[in-house]
C-alpha cells in the first residue's frame, strides 16, 4: 500500500461524508429561511390584496411612485453632477427622456383609442384609423434621425 493506514481511510470516508451531510444542511437551513422569509412577506401582501383592497392599491401606488421617483432624482442628479451648467444638462439629460415619454403616451393613447373602439364594435372606424395609426407610430418611432444635440 501506498503507506496509509485502514483508519485514516475510514476517517477520511467519515469526514467526506460529514461534510457531504453539512453541506445538505447548510442547503436545507438556507431553503428553511428563504421560505420563511418569502411566507412573512407574501402573507400579508395576499390578505391586503383579497380583504382590504383599497388600502392596498393605494399602498402599492404609493410604494412604486416612491421608488420611481427616488430612482429618477437619483439619476438627475449624477447627470447634473457630470455636466455642472444648466442648458447642457436640460439638453442632454432631461429633454431626451421627456421627449421618450411623450411619444410613448401619445402610441399607447392612440392603441387605447383603437382597442375602445374595436370593442364598443366600431370596427369599420377602428379599421380604418389603423393605417394612421401605423403610419404615426412609424413617423414617431422611425421618421426622424436621432440627434445626440437638441439645437438642430
Amino acid at each position: 500500500m501506498n503507506g496509509s493506514k485502514p483508519s485514516s481511510a475510514f476517517r477520511n470516508v467519515i469526514l467526506g461524508y460529514a461534510g457531504l451531510l453539512l453541506s445538505i444542511a447548510k442547503i436545507l437551513g438556507f431553503l428553511a429561511v428563504l421560505f420563511t422569509v418569502s411566507a412573512a412577506l407574501t402573507y400579508p401582501l395576499w390578505y391586503l390584496a383579497t380583504e382590504h383592497v383599497e388600502i392596498y392599491t393605494l399602498s402599492t401606488a404609493v410604494l412604486l411612485a416612491a421608488v420611481l421617483l427616488f430612482i429618477i432624482v437619483k439619476r438627475i442628479s449624477a447627470a447634473y453632477r457630470r455636466e455642472r451648467k444648466v442648458l447642457p444638462f436640460l439638453r442632454n439629460s432631461i429633454l431626451p427622456p421627456l421627449a421618450a415619454a411623450a411619444k410613448a403616451a401619445v402610441i399607447l393613447a392612440a392603441s387605447y383609442l383603437l382597442i375602445i373602439l374595436f370593442l364598443n364594435e366600431r370596427t369599420a372606424i377602428a379599421v380604418a384609423l389603423t393605417p394612421f395609426f401605423l403610419a404615426g407610430t412609424g413617423f414617431l418611432l422611425y421618421g426622424k434621425k436621432h440627434r445626440k444635440d437638441w439645437n438642430g
